[in-house]
């Protein structure tokens, strides 16, 4: 690979982080809140993953309780009793470990809560990866999205990079940047609707990250020679 490093964005939750437990255990805590079974953790991911509106996640929910449940979601969600449920997903700091050296690796999340993000980078061993993490919370008079938070970065106008996600936010991150969308089906999003972004490439898991990223940058330098 010859000329600059390339820079690799990356999301945080469903892509490096496993969020399922977080997900379904705030999921639980609410159904029973609101007096109802939260019904089998599968199910609950399956749904959630179609992005099924809130009346469709906990059987029985009343019209009048969709407002509460997903006020309550909003609420809890980045709260540290459930986001220490989160773990590194299988493969997740062994390909941050192969693209160290081939990349500069960028964090990007929605989150509200910078300090909390931080624990959990620090605490899952991913801290050191990154050349610049960007949250949302951080940056409370910007617009909440991806396309308005990628923009500050350092890296933001080189064009020797790409974005590594898994939902709308991410590709359309991606495209507001011209460059390639690689989408990971592991996360908040199933094949299906990742079809529908039309990504570069879906990935099962972000262990096989590394390479994609050679054969992209493999075919983007014999390119630049012929």
């Amino acid at each position: 690979m010859t000329g600059p490093t390339p820079v690799v964005y990356f999301d945080l939750d469903g892509t490096l982080l496993d969020v399922r437990p977080r997900y379904y255990a705030l999921h639980s805590h609410i159904a029973g809140l609101l007096g109802l079974p939260p019904g089998a953790s599968e199910a609950f991911w399956h749904l959630k993953r179609a992005r099924a509106p809130t009346s469709e996640l906990l059987a029985g929910l009343p019209p009048g309780d969709i407002e509460t449940y997903d006020r309550l979601w909003l609420e809890l969600i980045e709260d540290s009793a459930f986001t220490r449920l989160d773990r590194a997903l299988p493969g997740a700091l062994e390909a941050l470990g192969c693209l160290d050296t081939l990349s500069e690796p960028v964090l990007l999340t929605l989150r509200r809560d910078g300090g909390e993000v931080r624990r959990q980078l620090r605490e899952l061993s991913f801290e050191h990866f990154f050349r610049e993490v960007l949250v949302s919370g951080d940056h409370p008079a910007l617009q909440r999205s991806k396309r308005s938070l990628v923009r500050l970065s350092d890296r933001v106008r080189r064009r020797d990079a790409l974005l590594v996600g898994d939902t709308e936010e991410d590709a359309a991150a991606a495209q507001s940047l011209d460059i390639p969308f690689i989408a990971v089906s592991s996360g908040l999003r199933d094949s299906a609707l990742l079809q529908e972004m039309k990504p570069y490439r879906i990935i099962e898991s972000v262990a096989t990250l590394p390479e994609v990223f050679r054969s992209l940058y493999s075919v983007a330098t014999e390119r630049r020679l012929t």
